[in-house]
């Protein structure tokens, strides 16, 4: 899935938008990649590129394997019916 914000919205309306959509599809979700454009104190588009990366914490790896297992049991429920 592709998921493309227009320029004029926040960022946290973004991340609500962005957990909606993926609830409302109800798929698993493994990674996301995102490109976010950044611009100057002058309005100028800033084309230095930098990669962040994030990793998951243990307590984190640990909700996600939770996810992970009840979204399995919701598609297992759906194909057993």
């Amino acid at each position: 899935m592709r998921i493309k914000f227009n320029k004029g919205i926040t960022p946290e309306v973004m991340a609500e938008n962005f957990l909606k959509i993926i609830k409302e599809h109800g798929k698993l979700v493994s990674s996301a990649d995102m490109y976010v454009r950044f611009y100057d104190e002058n309005m100028k588009l800033d084309k230095d590129t930098i990669m962040i990366t994030c990793s998951p914490k243990d307590v984190e790896t640990e909700a996600y394997s939770e996810y992970a297992a009840e979204k399995r049991r919701e598609f297992m429920k759906v194909v057993n019916e």
